[in-house]
């Protein structure tokens, strides 16, 4: 058979696109809620869905399933980067649906069911009070009567589904954290021109059985501080990691001085939702990956003595971090 010339690009080829990306499953958002692992797989077989899976880690009884089904898709388009797209809770798993962008409930039959019906609104990075029954969330209105979209910090009833207004006023909101009593809550804000890793404000509050925010203060960060990962302990404290000493190092709520004070980055560019590096193994130890010289590592943290010791390094980078038992 003779060779036939073709313009560059032109010619027929057996690898596709299709071919190269059918089997090149995306893994995310790892949770752990009681003795069970969630993930998020996105899968390019079903055109990018985005699918809840878990994993129950119990006994021998262990098993893996997918949790969401077709046509569902769990994907968040707040702040366009999206995460933290869903949330196990006892009372189900709440997630935010790609089409709506509004929040579904998968209950203990496995139905779906919608919990929110907010036109021109986006939820993302939910949180749960059990005490009061009630989910937190970010939520980014669309509206054509606004020169863009508006962030602010709600409150959604698990129940009714029923949508309050906690907190607005700045640009963006991220980061909201219960805490175990489900009466205090924390998140971060920032406004134009910066990016949350420019300068961040901490605010924490009660939240009153009505569910109005009480007692509003604010903790840390500022136009030239940035703050990540604000999350509450099993003792009830409030830690976060900021960088006003050009590092990305951990504090406590309270103490201005860092818990392990080092030359190593242990937040990162805040570009999604959801992004976790360190958590409590117990209430005095914290698990986290950190950076240092180009290189990531896990070690631990005594929150009463600051003692660092590193753990063995087994892979070049974490992300995702929790903790159980």
């Amino acid at each position: 058979m003779s060779k036939q010339k073709l313009p560059y690009g032109s010619w027929n080829s057996s690898i596709t696109p299709e071919l190269m990306v059918a089997s090149n499953v995306g893994l995310s958002q790892a949770l752990l809620f009681k003795d069970e692992l969630y993930w998020v797989e996105s899968r390019p077989r079903e055109q990018g869905r985005s699918v809840i899976c878990r994993h129950t880690l119990q006994g021998s009884q262990q098993a893996t399933e997918d949790m969401l089904p077709s046509p569902y898709n769990c994907r968040t388009r707040v702040h366009e980067y999206g995460g933290a797209s869903y949330l196990p809770t006892d009372r189900g798993v709440y997630f935010v649906n790609f089409d709506d962008q509004q929040i579904y409930c998968i209950g203990a039959n496995g139905k779906v069911e919608k919990l929110t019906s907010e036109p021109d609104t986006r939820f993302a990075d939910l949180a749960y009070s059990q005490s009061q029954d009630l989910l937190i969330a970010i939520a980014e209105v669309h509206s054509a009567d606004l020169k863009e979209p508006q962030n602010k910090l709600v409150g959604v009833n698990a129940q009714s589904g029923a949508v309050k207004t906690l907190h607005e006023g700045h640009d963006f909101y991220a980061s909201a954290s219960v805490s175990d009593d489900g009466r205090r809550i924390c998140w971060l804000t920032w406004d134009h021109p910066n990016m949350p890793w420019d300068g961040t404000d901490l605010w924490m509050a009660d939240l009153s059985e009505d569910h109005n925010l009480l007692s509003v203060t604010h903790v840390a960060g500022g136009r030239t501080e940035s703050i990540f990962q604000p999350q509450w302990s099993p003792s009830g404290a409030l830690y976060y990691v900021s960088d006003r000493s050009n590092w990305w190092n951990l504090y406590c709520a309270g103490n201005e001085k860092s818990l392990c004070a080092m030359d190593a980055e242990l937040g990162m560019p805040q570009w999604v939702f959801g992004m976790r590096r360190y958590a409590f193994i117990n209430a005095s130890t914290i698990v986290t990956s950190y950076t240092r010289n180009s290189i990531e590592g896990l070690a631990t943290i005594d929150v009463d003595t600051g003692e660092f010791r590193e753990l063995e390094r087994n892979h070049s980078s974490y992300d995702s971090m929790h903790a159980c038992g």
